[in-house]
C-alpha cells in the first residue's frame, strides 16, 4: 500500500511540474507577436505654385497585437507608365502601441502629369506592406485663373513578409 502511495505522489508531482512548465511556456515565454497594415490611403491637395501643386498621401498604418518594431515608410513618386522614379521620400515613424492606427503623410510636389506612388512600410528594416496608386495631377487656366485637379485612383497595398 506504501508504495502505490508513493508511486501516485511521484506521478503527481510529476503532471504538475509538467502542467507549470506548459503554462510558462505559453503565457510567458513567447513574445505577443504584432501585425501591420495599411487601411486606407488618401490624397491631400494643398497649395499649387506656378507649374507645380504640392500634394500629400495619407496612409493609415494600424498595429495590433502588441507593440511594433521601429516603423520607416519610404514612398517613390514614378512617372505612370514608365516606371521612372522621379522623388523620393521617406518618414521615419517608430514605434506603433499595439492596437493602434497611425496617421502618416507624405508630402510631394508634382506638375501636370499622371503618376503612381509606391509606398513601402518597413519594420525593423524588414519589408512588410507594399502598395499604393494612381495619380492624375490635371492643370488648367480659366478666365486667367489657375486651377488643380487631383484625384488618387488604384489604391492597392499587400503584405510582404509576416
Amino acid at each position: 500500500m506504501k508504495s502505490k502511495m508513493k508511486y501516485v505522489i511521484v506521478v503527481g508531482i510529476a503532471a504538475l511540474i509538467i502542467l507549470a512548465a506548459f503554462m510558462l511556456y505559453s503565457f510567458g515565454g513567447e513574445a505577443k507577436e504584432n501585425e501591420l497594415s495599411v487601411d486606407a490611403m488618401y490624397l491631400l491637395k494643398e497649395e499649387g505654385k506656378g507649374e507645380t501643386i504640392n500634394v500629400s498621401a495619407i496612409i493609415y498604418l494600424t498595429n495590433v497585437g502588441s507593440e511594433s518594431g521601429n516603423i520607416k515608410i519610404i514612398a517613390y513618386l514614378m512617372e505612370r507608365w514608365k516606371g521612372v522614379a522621379v522623388a523620393r521620400n521617406e518618414v521615419e515613424i517608430g514605434k506603433i502601441a499595439a492596437d493602434k492606427t497611425k496617421e502618416v503623410q507624405i508630402p510631394m510636389e508634382v506638375g501636370n502629369k499622371s503618376y503612381e506612388i509606391e509606398v513601402l512600410v518597413f519594420e525593423d528594416d524588414l519589408l512588410k506592406i507594399k502598395g499604393g496608386g494612381a495619380l492624375r495631377i490635371i492643370h488648367y487656366s480659366v478666365d486667367n485663373k489657375a486651377y488643380w485637379d487631383a484625384s488618387l485612383e488604384e489604391v492597392h497595398f499587400e503584405k510582404v513578409h509576416q
